[in-house]
């Protein structure tokens, strides 16, 4: 939880370095991936999709969770963006998957919308299961 891409964006690529050291990427994946991989920086919020991942008998199931706050916001901003902190952190923690969320585009009408239907998982909902590697 931030408001810098560097600390966003390298949390992204340390759990990707993570999951290629203990062999849970394919070459595709290791390059930017189906996700957009760590370069992506987009103004919306979505699921990781963070499947259960078997090597060697281990069940691996790595959950990164970031979130994008403004640059520099004006005090009303501030206290708006602590407000939805505070409201989501709960429901973050209890996904059970990856989060992204980037508050760059606050003008956006759906942004917020958007991020709240992930959160609670009336989203789209992605196939469960488990890979074996």
């Amino acid at each position: 939880i931030g408001d810098s891409d560097f600390e966003r964006l390298g949390t992204m690529m340390m759990s990707r370095e993570y999951m290629r050291s203990r062999g849970l990427l394919k070459e595709e994946e290791e390059e930017g991936g189906k996700d957009g991989g760590p370069d992506r920086a987009t103004n919306e919020a979505f699921r990781v999709n963070a499947l259960p991942i078997e090597v060697n008998g281990h069940v691996y199931k790595v959950r990164t969770k970031t979130f994008k706050m403004l640059d520099c916001p004006t005090i009303g901003e501030l206290k708006e963006e602590v407000d939805l902190l505070c409201s989501w952190l709960p429901k973050m923690v209890m996904l059970d998957d990856g989060f992204d969320a980037d508050l760059s585009a606050l003008d956006d009408p759906t942004l917020l919308d958007n991020i709240e239907q992930v959160l609670t998982c009336t989203g789209k909902r992605r196939k469960e299961g488990t890979w074996k590697r």
